[in-house]
């Protein structure tokens, strides 16, 4: 797929299926992958651990608390994929949800598969609340300025701001208080510097920013969490300060 960028002064070319960026020929770094080298996951640790010990105590549990020879290593086996099977399911269901939200923004027929129906249904929810007017989905954007690409889920007019947002098919964050987990969930911080990230590229080239942000998760089991920003400058004074570390991390990392 290729983009006519800055009134035709970039070629923006992208591949769907190895997620890459060319710009003018060249292969350019992307908005997440230079935010996972500055940021931990040690949520997806748990996580995956967490995946495992459920795998194993449902093995464990329908032999009867007995597991020996071939049925013990496949349990341990499966153990160890539970994440990745997890995983794998869930991202399915994401790109299903994604690609519907993005056929209704553009005002394209499109029926949402059997397994994205609550999540559809939270969509709609969330539409309704926050009525929003419409103006890009799905839209590649580059960065002059700081060299990197991406594309962002929709901008929209939200209660008279202009917004950037940002469609999430998972899980917010789970807030934990004194090591336990409160009930109470909150955004990953992460994902407002996305939208950061999004906005310095698409003012570069319009030179209209968003007044807010907006992330919204989706789940697969249709709850809806919707968050907002509005100190935009901050957040992408941080996305600024994310590129310079990342970009000299990875220069540390050759000198030896």
């Amino acid at each position: 797929m290729i983009y006519d960028l800055y009134k035709g002064k970039y070629e923006l070319e992208f591949s769907p299926a190895a997620h890459r960026y060319k710009v003018n020929g060249v292969y350019k770094e992307g908005v997440t992958s230079i935010i996972n080298k500055v940021v931990s996951k040690d949520h997806l640790i748990s996580w995956s651990a967490n995946m495992a010990a459920q795998s194993f105590y449902d093995a464990i549990k329908s032999a009867n608390g007995v597991l020996l020879g071939d049925e013990l290593e496949n349990a341990l086996e499966g153990a160890k994929k539970a994440h990745t099977a997890k995983k794998n399911k869930g991202a399915d269901t994401g790109s299903l949800v994604h690609e519907w939200i993005e056929n209704y923004i553009g005002k394209k027929e499109t029926i949402p598969a059997h397994e994205a129906e609550q999540s559809v249904e939270a969509f709609m929810k969330w539409e309704k609340q926050f009525t929003p007017e419409y103006i890009k989905a799905e839209q590649p954007i580059y960065s002059e300025k700081f060299d990197y690409c991406g594309t962002f889920d929709c901008l929209a007019r939200i209660e008279g701001k202009l917004t950037m947002i940002d469609f999430k098919t998972s899980n917010p964050r789970m807030v934990y208080r004194g090591g336990k987990p409160s009930g109470h969930f909150n955004f990953y911080p992460e994902h407002m510097i996305q939208c950061a990230a999004y906005d310095q590229a698409y003012g570069e080239e319009t030179g209209h920013n968003a007044e807010q942000y907006m992330i919204v998760y989706i789940t697969k089991q249709g709850h809806l969490h919707t968050y907002r920003l509005d100190d935009t400058e901050q957040a992408k004074a941080a996305w600024a300060c994310a590129i310079s570390l990342a970009r000299y991390y990875k220069e540390l990392e050759k000198m030896y």
